[in-house]
């Protein structure tokens, strides 16, 4: 195990102190998306956001699925502090972003996510609250990335 775990073949989320430059040179990562301030060898988009189980702000929100949107494309890893929450949100967005649907997305990070501190990744109540209540096709109505789901595993 190289501290990252695999949500499809080229979606990845971990803890940001468990990656190491051979874990990132493993899974050929392209692109970090941090929510936590970091530094890794490789670009790095940052976008801190807390761990808040009362949610995010709508305009917190909305800027997340624009970065998810635009990163759809890359093999890409997500880190957070825990590598459960933040990171689960954003891996989330980026499988939506890629065509699937709010629960379909959940349910991967869910099954597919380290569970570190939780028995599964991705158990924040506001954090779920939020992916189920915002207007996502609102806020960013093209898809450019769709995923085939059958590239999902188990």
């Amino acid at each position: 195990m190289t501290g990252i775990w695999r949500l499809i073949d080229d979606l990845y989320q971990a803890p940001a102190a468990g990656v190491t430059a051979e874990s990132l040179a493993v899974e050929s990562i392209e692109v970090i998306w941090s929510l936590v301030p970091a530094s890794f060898s490789l670009p790095t988009v940052l976008t801190p956001v807390p761990d808040d189980a009362r949610g995010l702000s709508d305009k917190t929100l909305e800027l997340l699925w624009a970065v998810a949107n635009g990163l759809a494309g890359f093999r890409l890893l997500i880190v957070c502090r825990a590598g459960e929450n933040r990171s689960g949100l954003a891996a989330a967005l980026v499988l939506m972003a890629r065509g699937l649907s709010v629960e379909q997305a959940i349910a991967q990070v869910q099954e597919r996510g380290p569970a570190t501190t939780h028995e599964h990744a991705l158990w924040n109540p506001g954090f779920l609250d939020d992916l189920r209540r915002c207007p996502w096709d609102a806020w960013w109505p093209y898809r450019r990335w769709e995923l085939d789901p059958a590239r999902l595993t188990r």
